[in-house]
């Protein structure tokens, strides 16, 4: 398979940031865990939280994430 080619904002190369705050949660994969949009910062760049549950509680990880897009509906935002 081909291999995407490297991010880079302003010359500087990027890191996969993200995919390090899942490690721990894909090693342990009793606690489940849900990234939910929860809008724009100041200067228009997206934001969202990580839900982690207890082990193997989904039920609550998902009411969690509903609960919060229902208290923030950012899809009706643009930047």
């Amino acid at each position: 398979a081909a291999e995407a080619p490297a991010v880079s904002v302003d010359s500087h190369g990027m890191h996969y940031w993200a995919d390090y705050l899942a490690v721990p949660f894909n090693i342990c994969n009793r606690h489940p865990s849900l990234a939910v949009p929860t809008g724009f910062g100041p200067t228009g760049v997206p934001t969202g939280l990580q839900i982690v549950g207890n082990a193997y509680d989904q039920q609550a990880v998902f009411r969690a994430g509903f609960a919060l897009e229902q208290g923030r509906p950012w899809q009706t935002i643009r930047p």
